[in-house]
């Protein structure tokens, strides 16, 4: 039997704009502690037989049509460093 694992990861960068956003809201409790800069990398570490399936951009095939400027803006400036990202992990 084949397993999957299914996550969204940010990257190191993504985890220092995550901890600078919640500082501003006051959610000082709300630590981030895992990033991943490349799925490849975390698969081998995972396992030798764990191979990647998907690794893409979080907002990458979301309709950003009906929202705010900054909204879509932020959004595609974390696709374009690759800040947050859709990782599926076959086990």
């Amino acid at each position: 039997d084949n397993a999957y694992v299914v996550f969204d990861a940010v990257s190191k960068l993504g985890m220092k704009g995550t901890r600078h956003y919640m500082k501003q809201l006051g959610r000082d409790s709300a630590a981030t502690y895992f990033y991943c800069d490349n799925a490849t990398a975390l698969s081998q570490q995972v396992s030798n037989s764990t191979s990647v399936i998907l690794e893409q951009d979080f907002y990458r095939h979301i309709d950003k049509s009906s929202m705010q400027f900054m909204t879509k803006l932020s959004m595609n400036v974390s696709d374009m460093l690759h800040m947050v990202k859709l990782i599926e992990l076959k086990l």
